[in-house]
């Protein structure tokens, strides 16, 4: 147990595999406390994250569980693999994350990922009151930043829960005692048994289905913990990647869900993935109504028929202006919104400030026409036909130099550009660029305040 790095939150547990922990506590460098509950260990022990349980028997780790919790962004993680031959401890990293807070942002190792807490601020709350102005409920895609914190901050300002797209993203989040959306369909036992598990120890989760073995799926694990799980059926308004389509069939998976003992049907989900990215604002428009309008009809049927389809949820961050003006929308899923990339500054102006960027320092000057900075394939998103873009610089011309490389070409530069500079650009798509990190910056007047880590701290 010793071989792990501390510090991690401690489960002891005294006697079978399965029973339950008998006490709780914190281990850390040099000293183990073994105490009656987590928060008295947090207020004992100042300026921790406890990103895992270990869980103990005989001096032995026998599982580890996530936690998510702690006083402020310090962190400590580790690993172990387990099965009934072998123990295997394997230390992935130990971070103490707060130890650069009050310090200036170019005093980072680059690639850094930043947050501008000014922009990130103004963003929530834009959004936030114009949804909240139309009767509406902001439900934020967490996929975008994968970030407890500020998942924390969309709540703390009207959002009723986030939503999430993987299994890991709604296990950091519920972990934090947030309510989640889990927006993509799935269709393995092993992921029902885990949702119906967390739903039976109180955490606030709903799904979406788009096919009948789904829901029985989830109706045969839910009913054997004795869970009831709110589900919404997930439309293809379009795009065909999932949903079922806007017919009869609908409606009865519908029927089969509220016909389930142990499921609850909670509504409809309706995202237009290219209705969010079409470009110009009266196509956009056109195309996201007529996208609703087919999730209109089956909501119509539904109600008509006595079932409670009030809820009908989607939207982005690409068209959070048009379908706030929608009646039968009831719920906001816009997830880009609190970052912004270069992608949807494209698209949609300058409706929310660009807050995430990425710090990079110019290490190769040798030519006069261009530059290399240390940021290339690994430091940003590269699903989009274009590259990060420069902040406060014009005049440059961005080209992708490899991994760890990215070309400034020198075109007509708006200042200087000097070996051991550090720059911030805007990433091309902000979901997959944070997917790169596991860390967050979070900043204020060229300060760093706080330091965050995201799922993939824990992943």
């Amino acid at each position: 147990m010793h071989a792990i790095a501390a510090p991690f939150g401690l489960f002891k547990r005294t006697c079978h595999y399965n029973a339950a922990a008998c006490a709780v506590g914190l281990l850390g460098v040099g000293h183990c406390s073994t105490v009656g509950d987590t928060e008295y260990a947090l207020q004992h022990f100042d300026n921790v994250f406890i990103g895992v349980f270990v869980v103990v028997q005989y001096d032995h780790v026998i599982e580890v569980l996530p936690a998510g919790i702690g006083s402020s962004p310090r962190f400590g993680r580790c690993y172990c693999l387990h099965d009934d031959r072998l123990l295997i401890w394997i230390r992935l990293s130990y971070m103490t994350m707060g130890t650069t807070t009050q310090s200036s942002r170019f005093d980072l190792m680059t690639p850094a990922l930043l947050v501008d807490l000014d922009k990130l601020e103004s963003n929530l709350q834009k959004m936030q009151t114009a949804v909240s102005r139309t009767g509406k409920h902001l439900r934020p895609h967490a996929k975008a930043h994968k970030c407890v914190e500020i998942a924390r901050r969309q709540v703390k300002a009207g959002a009723v829960g986030v939503c999430v797209a993987t299994m890991p993203e709604m296990q950091w989040m519920t972990a934090a005692g947030i309510g989640v959306l889990l927006t993509t369909p799935v269709a393995s036992r092993i992921k029902t048994d885990c949702i119906a598990a967390l739903t039976k120890s109180g955490a606030d989760i709903r799904v979406v289905v788009d096919h009948p073995e789904q829901a029985h799926l989830y109706q045969d694990s839910a009913a054997r913990v004795g869970a009831t799980i709110p589900m919404l059926v997930d439309l293809d308004v379009g795009d065909h990647r999932t949903g079922i389509p806007c017919d009869e069939r609908a409606v009865a998976l519908a029927r089969l869900i509220a016909g389930s003992k142990n499921l609850l049907f909670a509504g409809l989900q309706a995202y237009s993935v290219s209705g969010s990215h079409t470009e110009g604002a009266i196509e956009r428009r056109n195309h996201s109504m007529k996208a609703i309008a087919q999730a209109v009809v089956i909501q119509r049927e539904l109600l008509a028929a006595g079932f409670d389809a009030r809820t009908l949820t989607g939207a982005s961050t690409g068209t959070w202006d048009i379908d706030t003006a929608i009646t039968e929308v009831t719920e906001i899923q816009a997830g880009s919104y609190p970052l912004m990339d270069a992608a949807y500054r494209r698209i949609i102006g300058e409706d929310f400030a660009p807050a995430m960027t990425v710090l990079a320092t110019v290490i190769s000057a040798s030519h006069p026409d261009r530059v290399t900075v240390d940021a290339g394939y690994k430091a940003f998103a590269t699903d989009r036909p274009f590259g990060p873009e420069a902040v406060g610089l014009e005049g440059v011309r961005w080209q992708w130099g490899g991994d760890e490389h990215g070309i400034l070409h020198l075109e007509n530069p708006s200042r200087p550009i000097r070996l051991g500079d550090q720059m911030e650009f805007i990433p091309p798509h902000c979901d997959p660029t944070v997917n790169l990190y596991d860390r967050i910056y979070a900043t204020r007047g060229g300060r760093v305040e706080e330091i965050w880590p995201t799922k993939n701290t824990l992943l």
